[in-house]
């Protein structure tokens, strides 16, 4: 029983470091999506928000930001089932704020 539950943990904490915490300054880059000029879509840009969103540790605001960044360069990069995928879940984030994620 004891080496099943260590295989569990060892499992666990493998997961965690696949999916991997925000980067210290994930936050900065990405918020860089909705201030830059089309046609500068950045596949750094799109991890920074992709680290974010895939760490669990946004809420709220910042989560829904970084859904909204990351669509608005889908977008930019022609991929909209992409883009609208993440747009929607800005808006389920935060309904509220419907202007400010569709522009």
């Amino acid at each position: 029983m004891h080496r099943f539950g260590l295989a569990i943990f060892s499992a666990i904490v493998g997961l965690c470091l696949l999916v991997g915490p925000a980067r210290a300054g994930d936050s900065e880059v990405c918020a860089q999506a909705s201030a830059s000029r089309p046609g500068t879509a950045s596949d750094e840009i799109i991890a920074a928000c992709t680290r974010i969103i895939d760490s669990r540790q946004a809420t709220g605001r910042e989560l829904a930001a970084a859904y909204r960044n990351r669509g608005l360069f889908w977008s930019e990069r022609r991929e909209p089932e992409r883009a609208v995928a993440d747009l929607k879940e800005a808006l389920k984030l935060e309904p509220g704020r419907a202007r400010q994620h569709v522009g």
